[in-house]
């Protein structure tokens, strides 16, 4: 049994105590106290890229004796790891998990114990996203590539422009595209990119991003742009076992978008014409098809008419190729969400498929993890006799006797369903008072749709045993 030893470090560089726009312009500076935080309970949220990530903390009020209006604009960094065999943790670049504006600030008085002070954070995406309306000056023009774009955007937000302009990083990509690529060519020297009145920062850098069907995320202090299929990458998952390591786990489906393909339609203003794109494209297995009459289904071919598709409108792109790779990234996205589910699990590390160490600290969104039955439970489950047998077994695990009914029932199957999913957030949470230390990961993950034909050979591989 491994033993662990969680230990915290957090800091914060805090402006001197000035008018809002002082302290703003010293955040950009040296110019900043360095306050060590000894926290009583730290939580860090880790989202996907539409969300900021977030950390709140509580230590004791004493520790900084700072008034909360002092706190406003800090930068808050927290490293999380495992401590030495003398229970001392060391702050390195392999623990730093966050680092992040202050934005809530709560002391806490309390006759009966020690004044506490709570400290909420988020990561620098809330700093574009707050950057709202975005000036009509910042919006990147067709002419610019990525790396352009970002700096140009990153001039008119005041938190970023010194700090995140320069720290653009591609993953899957050689070179920063041109925005021109997403529109045909009559219209890349026309002006700026397309947006939505009184948007925010982080909009813009999307539909940016989006446009060329890429992905983009900010991990602690830098900003990062990938292709879809990089993002959610399959590469030696981590394993989180039920029976083993997972201490809570939780299931649902949601079968509304099962079998449901993505189209998606733009509007080219020189020609007056609208564009559609789909994908998957038509005929493929993964769409469903529509029920047709009669008339209609003596129509040679299968179109995107004739198929189970959502519709999506998106701004700025004429160019057909780039707009079938909006409709790509769009599915990569929406097509994971049939089941999800969340594993809580109390280790720091944990092995992959290949029986490499992985920290767990490390895991994004995007990332691909195992959630499985421990791989003896599993074959054990489908060697039992009986429905009875095997539906006892699964409840001595721990599962609900309507659980563990279903997968009795569907025991051979089971063993057979792909455990890789995709993780969706990641929770830490750790609490340090003087008695005991609780240390807890909580991972929401999601998983790409099975189309029915992949089912069905799942099925012929085993049946149910009754």
């Amino acid at each position: 049994m491994t033993v662990y030893r969680p230990g915290v470090a957090v800091s914060l560089d805090v402006p001197v105590l000035g008018t809002r726009e002082q302290r703003l312009a010293q955040a950009r500076s040296d110019d900043l106290i360095h306050v060590p935080v000894r926290p009583y309970s730290v939580r860090l949220e880790q989202n996907d890229f539409n969300k900021a990530d977030s950390c709140k903390v509580t230590c004791d009020w004493n520790d900084t004796a700072l008034d909360p209006r002092m706190l406003d604009d800090a930068i808050m960094r927290v490293y999380i790891g495992d401590c030495d065999a003398n229970g001392v943790f060391r702050p390195t670049v392999s623990n730093f998990r966050f680092v992040g504006h202050v934005r809530n600030v709560e002391r806490k008085n309390d006759s009966d114990g020690p004044s506490t002070l709570t400290l909420e954070a988020l990561d620098y995406t809330s700093s574009f996203i707050n950057r709202k309306p975005f000036p009509a000056s910042g919006i990147p023009e067709y002419s610019l590539n990525l790396d352009e774009a970002w700096r140009k955007i990153c001039s008119q937000v005041p938190a970023a422009k010194d700090f995140l302009s320069d720290r653009l990083v591609l993953v899957g990509l050689d070179a920063p595209p041109k925005l021109a690529t997403a529109v045909a060519a009559r219209f890349a020297n026309l002006g700026k990119v397309p947006t939505h009145p009184k948007t925010d920062a982080w909009a813009v850098w999307q539909q940016c991003v989006g446009m060329l069907g890429l992905v983009s995320w900010i991990d602690r202090d830098i900003c990062i742009v990938s292709t879809a299929t990089n993002y959610y990458s399959e590469t030696d998952p981590p394993r989180l076992i039920w029976g083993h390591n997972i201490k809570e786990l939780s299931e649902s489906r949601q079968a509304r978008i099962a079998g449901v393909g993505v189209g998606v339609t733009s509007y080219d203003p020189i020609s007056g014409k609208t564009l559609e794109a789909v994908f998957p494209p038509p005929g493929d297995p993964r769409v469903a098809k529509k029920r047709l009459s009669a008339s209609t289904s003596t129509k040679k071919g299968v179109t995107a008419d004739n198929e189970e598709r959502e519709w999506f409108q998106y701004w700025g792109v004429t160019d057909p190729n780039a707009l079938i790779k909006v409709a790509e990234r769009i599915w990569e996205e929406r097509s994971r969400q049939e089941l999800c589910g969340r594993a809580t699990t109390s280790e720091m590390n944990v092995t992959t498929v290949s029986g490499a160490t992985f920290d767990l600290l490390a895991l994004k969104a995007g990332d691909s993890v195992r959630v499985e039955f421990e791989e003896e439970g599993r074959h054990l489950l489908a060697q039992l006799p009986t429905e009875g047998a095997r539906q006892r077994y699964l409840m001595n695990k721990g599962y609900e006797e309507k659980q563990a009914l279903l997968l009795a029932r569907n025991a051979r199957i089971f063993a057979q369903l792909d455990s890789t999913f995709f993780t969706k957030s990641v929770d830490t949470t750790i609490d340090l008072d003087a008695d005991s230390i609780s240390f807890e990961v909580t991972v929401e993950f999601i998983n790409r749709i099975q189309t029915e034909e992949e089912r069905q050979q799942i099925r012929k591989k085993g049946s149910p045993t009754q």
